[in-house]
């Protein structure tokens, strides 16, 4: 099969198109999938320079990406959620089994892909591929990190740095969807974006630094990763939380900590979001993105043979939503 792998960990350069990889083979409860697009998400070029092998391992050759949309090919014995010739997406994991970290491996950027059943759901019938593709890594982490850390609900406040990102799209559309007050924080080109994603107010941080601000929050998601808790911790309401995406390997271990800090009753607490597959929680996406509450953001689609030119666009932070690799030419005759 067609897939990119990289041999070493490095730069974009290291990304290599092969036409004659092999095909994964399945287990008992897993599924393989006909990849037709997959999404491209910072965990990929983090995992390409290697800051992740202390959990994904340094195994070569490796292939890079973890969200993808296509047809169900092949099921195993004991996977029974879907039928060959279904239409899915999702955060795919090839491991047989959830890892105690729950940090999952790769293996999108490829022609076929493997994974556990239950980390697929159906695709929703309004989106394309590309658009479906765009989904499962970056809404999961927004849905886990505010439903389950943020406890959003309304008339609770806010505030997401880094909102006309990948994963930042999705938290302002879940936040508005659950009836929170939004303020968004990006660049100026993207105010109209995010707030006809649903921000009740918009900070362009080239013009105002936010750990100024004169007011507070009962949550602040510093998606974009450029402040800390010290620095925020003035901006928080009293029992106010504050999460940052995870960067490195070295802190992904706090994001366990949460609930014991809780449970020994700190109150303005930090915290990091820590995203794993569900199939459960993207059904709940899905209805979301039929109802309309939800809608991916494209920013730029590339071919397999481009993925390099797409880890350096994405890599560059300038990707307003998300960046998409077209696999298979199929996807584009499949649009609903």
């Amino acid at each position: 099969m067609r897939a990119a792998i990289i041999n070493q960990f490095g730069s974009s350069d290291m990304l290599t198109v092969v036409n004659n990889h092999p095909s994964p083979k399945i287990e008992d409860n897993q599924v393989l999938i006909r990849v037709y697009a997959a999404g491209l998400n910072r965990i990929d070029f983090l995992t390409r320079q290697g800051d992740l092998k202390g959990v994904r391992g340094k195994k070569f050759p490796m292939i890079l990406g973890n969200d993808i949309a296509g047809v169900v090919v092949e099921r195993g014995r004991n996977a029974t959620q879907f039928q060959v010739g279904d239409a899915v997406y999702g955060m795919i994991d090839p491991n047989p089994s959830l890892s105690w970290t729950k940090f999952t491996q790769s293996g999108a950027y490829a022609e076929f892909a493997v994974t556990r059943e239950e980390t697929l759901a159906k695709k929703p019938d309004n989106l394309s591929y590309e658009e479906a593709a765009a989904i499962p890594l970056a809404c999961l982490t927004a849905y886990q990190a505010l439903l389950q850390k943020g406890q959003i609900q309304p008339g609770k406040s806010i505030l997401i740095n880094g909102a006309a990102g990948g994963v930042g799209v999705f938290a302002v559309q879940l936040a508005k969807a659950w009836g929170a007050n939004i303020t968004a924080v990006c660049s100026e080109r993207d105010r109209e974006l995010v707030t006809s994603l649903g921000a009740d107010s918009v900070i362009n941080y080239k013009e105002e630094n936010i750990t100024d601000l004169q007011r507070q929050f009962d949550c602040i998601y510093d998606v974009a990763v450029t402040t800390s808790f010290s620095e925020c911790r003035h901006l928080l309401t009293e029992n106010g939380v504050f999460i940052s995406n995870i960067v490195n390997a070295g802190n992904f271990m706090s994001s366990l900590l949460f609930p014991i800090g809780r449970m020994f009753g700190f109150r303005k607490f930090s915290t990091f979001a820590f995203v794993f597959p569900s199939g459960e929680d993207l059904k709940t996406i899905s209805t979301m993105v039929e109802k309309g509450d939800i809608r991916p953001i494209l920013d730029k689609q590339f071919s397999l043979d481009e993925i390099r030119e797409a880890h350096d666009y994405s890599e560059s932070g300038k990707a307003r939503g998300k960046v998409v690799i077209n696999i298979s030419n199929e996807a584009q005759e499949k649009r609903p």
